[in-house]
């Protein structure tokens, strides 16, 4: 196979993929199946009985559509992973807080005073860095939003930004989860909290005890009239008194 006749006999063509694109021709980016695409798969899914919900294709914290100058990208990525790699060089390269592009670099500037466009989303690619009537302060926009991330308020903003879209995959995952068991994602949550407490009961744990609140308090809370602050403050000090006064009983006995 290693021999030159062999060689000669194979060749390759290189054919570019349709959803081949520019990091500068994104202008956004929607994770979870919310476009239009996906969005109809979910009539589907709905409509499917809890036991054919075990072999679907893909889920919908798989998916994630990026939106360019002139199409929408779809997407399914089932490795987790490599989905977080995604999102992460999503975010910095287009600096984005809610996955259009330049929206974490626009909250930069403004957090330093330095005034930039009225245009909040801009009609071509990076022209938010380079146009002079988007910022008059291009030197001043390169000091505090860089390229690669590199200041330390960058970092920790775009981390915030990452955790968002976490708590995003992990809302998709609690919603199915839900949906396999045909109940309120309010009585799924209720369901394993009292699940969790009667494990923790099973293994000899000792529960404490609180006192049952008055249900006028919670009518009260409702409309209002009482600040719940000061109920939980109001609260701590009692038990604190209370804590107090046995302390000071068994000193006596002693």
């Amino acid at each position: 196979m290693g021999s030159s006749q062999w060689n000669d006999r194979i060749s390759f063509h290189r054919d570019p993929s349709t959803a081949t694109c520019k990091v500068s021709s994104i202008q956004s980016f929607i994770y979870g199946g919310f476009s239009s695409r996906f969005w109809l798969m979910r009539k589907h899914i709905n409509s499917m009985q809890p036991s054919e919900l075990k072999d679907l294709p893909f889920y919908c914290w798989e998916c994630i559509t990026i939106q360019t100058d002139t199409r929408d990208i779809d997407l399914v990525i089932k490795n987790e992973k490599d989905m977080r790699y995604l999102l992460e060089f999503l975010i910095i390269s287009l600096k984005t807080l809610d996955g259009y592009r330049d929206t974490a670099a626009k909250y930069l500037l403004s957090t330093k005073g330095i005034k930039c466009g009225s245009q909040k989303r801009p009609s071509s690619p990076s022209r938010f860095f380079k146009s002079k009537k988007e910022c008059e302060h291009a030197k001043q926009i390169r000091e505090v939003v860089t390229e690669d991330a590199s200041r330390e308020e960058e970092q920790r903003l775009y981390l915030r930004v990452f955790k968002k879209f976490t708590i995003l995959r992990v809302r998709m995952k609690i919603s199915f989860m839900a949906l396999k068991k045909m109940v309120p994602v309010q009585e799924l949550l209720l369901e394993s909290i009292l699940a969790t407490h009667k494990a923790y009961c099973a293994q000899g744990n000792e529960v404490r005890q609180y006192q049952r609140v008055d249900s006028q308090v919670y009518s009260q809370l409702l409309q209002g009239q009482i600040d719940l602050k000061v109920l939980c403050w109001s609260k701590i000090e009692a038990e604190a008194a209370e804590m107090a006064a046995s302390g000071e009983q068994h000193c006596g006995e002693d």
